[in-house]
C-alpha cells in the first residue's frame, strides 16, 4: 500500500527535525511543529518519534493539510517508510550575525544580541537524543544561525560526534567571513576523519561593492581569503558554494556572475575534496508557492550553471529555499535554467562575455571530462578513487 510521505519525515531520506529559535520543526518549508515549545535538552524519544508518526497520519489523513501543498509530498510504498530515527538534525539557536543581508527573515535587534550559550548549549542536546537512541549512526547535524562560528564549543561538538558515531555528519551555514579560535577549530576539524565535514556558504556576488551593499559588511576580500584557507588545509569533504539571485537586479550584473565563478574556480582548485555550487532566489515572502523568477534572474542563474557545468565541471545542487524541490514553480524554473545554460554556448556574446569566458577557460578544471576518467574524493570514513568509471574505496 501507498501512503503520503515527503524525505522530511521519511528517516530512510532525510528524516528531520529543526530546532530553531525555540521551536521543534519537521523541515525548512514550513512551520508544522513537531512538540510544542520545550527544551531541547528534555526532549524524549517518545516526544519526537510520537509526533513524526501524529504528523505522518494527518497528511494521510486530512487531504487539507498544509504539506500538500509541497511538492516534496510523494506517493511511496508503505514498506519504505520509517518514521522511528532521526536522520538530519537542523540546529538554529543562534540569531547573533556579524552581516546585516537584506534578504535576512530574522529581526536586525535579535542579530545583534549575544547568544546565551549555556542555555543553547547543543552539547547536551547531542548526549541526550544519543541516549535515548533517537540518532541515526550516521545522521547529519546542521549548525546554523545567525552566524555558527560564534558558537564557542565547536571542537568540543566536533569531538563528541567523532567518538559517539561511526559515520555522522557535520554541516556548517556559515558565511565564512570568521574564523574564531582557527587553529583549535582546525585541529578539531582534522581530528575525526569518521566525520563527513561540510561547508554550505552564501556569497551572492562577484565584487567587493556589491557584496557590502547586499550583505551589510565590506568584508569580501577576507570571505574570499577565508576559503581559499579552508580548501587549502582540507578542513571539509564538500565545500558549496551559494549564490542568491536577487530580484531588484543587484546581484544580476554579468560582472557580479562571471566573478563569482572565477572563485569557484579558484576554490575548486585549491579544494581537494569536492566544490558544489548552489544557485538559489530571494525567498522571503512565500516558500512554497513562489512565483517564478524573472527574465533577469533566469538569464544570470543560467550562466552561472552554464561556466561551473560545462566549463568547471562542477555539480549545481539545488539545496536552497526557493530553487529546490519544495515547490512546483521552483522545480520549473529549475529546468528553465538548465535550457537557458544548455543553449548559452551557441548564442552571440558581448565582448565583455567573451573576455570572462576566456578566463574561466584557462586551466586544467574547464574540461570536465577528466574528472569522469579520474577522480579523488572523501566520502565518509573512506577515501574515493574513480578510474574509468571503476570505483575503490580506502579507509582513511
Amino acid at each position: 500500500m501507498k501512503k503520503k510521505v515527503c524525505r522530511h519525515l521519511n528517516s530512510k531520506e532525510g528524516g528531520t527535525v529543526r530546532l530553531e529559535h525555540n521551536k521543534i520543526l519537521t523541515c525548512c518549508a514550513t512551520d508544522v511543529e513537531i512538540v510544542p515549545e520545550k527544551n531541547y535538552a528534555d526532549l524524549t524519544y517518545d516526544d519526537i518519534i510520537t509526533a513524526r508518526k501524529k504528523i505522518y497520519n494527518e497528511i494521510n489523513e486530512n487531504p487539507n493539510h498544509i504539506c500538500h501543498k509541497c511538492a516534496m509530498l510523494k506517493d511511496i510504498e508503505e514498506s519504505e517508510i520509517d518514521i522511528n530515527k532521526i536522520k538530519t538534525l537542523i540546529y538554529m539557536p543562534y540569531t547573533t550575525c556579524n552581516l546585516r543581508c537584506s534578504y535576512c527573515y530574522i529581526p536586525k535587534e535579535k542579530l545583534a544580541q549575544k547568544p546565551d550559550f549555556e542555555k543553547k548549549n547543543i552539547l547536551p542536546v547531542l548526549k541526550n537524543l544519543k541516549k535515548q537512541n533517537v540518532l541515526k549512526d550516521d545522521f547529519e547535524l546542521i549548525i546554523g544561525g545567525g552566524e555558527p562560528m560564534f558558537v564557542n564549543n565547536i571542537p568540543e561538538i566536533v569531538k563528541f560526534l567523532g567518538e559517539n558515531f561511526e559515520r555522522p555528519i557535520l554541516k556548517f551555514l556559515s558565511n565564512s567571513s570568521v574564523i574564531p579560535n582557527k587553529h583549535e577549530f582546525f585541529n578539531a576539524m582534522k581530528s575525526y576523519y569518521n566525520i563527513n565535514r561540510k561547508l554550505y556558504t552564501s556569497i551572492d556576488a562577484g565584487t567587493e561593492k556589491t557584496y557590502a551593499r547586499l550583505r551589510g559588511n565590506n568584508c569580501f576580500n577576507k570571505v574570499v581569503q577565508n576559503l581559499e584557507e579552508l580548501a587549502q588545509n582540507d578542513i571539509y569533504d564538500e565545500i558549496t558554494l551559494k549564490y542568491i539571485l536577487m530580484g531588484d537586479n543587484s546581484n544580476l550584473s554579468d560582472k557580479d556572475i562571471f566573478s563569482f565563478c572565477l572563485l569557484c574556480k579558484k576554490i575548486s582548485e585549491l579544494n581537494p575534496n569536492i566544490t558544489n555550487i548552489c544557485i538559489d532566489a530571494d525567498y522571503r515572502n512565500n516558500m512554497i508557492n513562489a512565483e517564478h523568477i524573472t527574465n533577469n534572474m533566469l538569464s544570470a542563474a543560467g550562466k552561472i550553471y552554464y561556466v561551473v557545468t560545462h566549463l568547471l565541471g562542477l555539480e549545481v545542487v539545488w539545496l536552497g529555499g526557493r530553487l529546490c524541490g519544495n515547490s512546483d514553480s521552483g522545480m520549473r524554473d529549475i529546468e528553465s535554467i538548465k535550457a537557458f545554460a544548455n543553449n548559452y554556448g551557441n548564442i552571440r556574446k558581448t565582448k565583455n562575455e567573451k573576455e570572462y569566458l576566456k578566463k574561466l577557460k584557462i586551466g586544467k578544471s574547464h574540461i570536465p571530462f577528466i574528472q569522469e576518467i579520474f577522480s579523488i574524493k572523501n566520502e565518509n570514513s573512506h577515501k574515493v578513487i574513480r578510474i574509468l568509471g571503476i570505483k575503490i574505496k580506502f579507509r582513511r
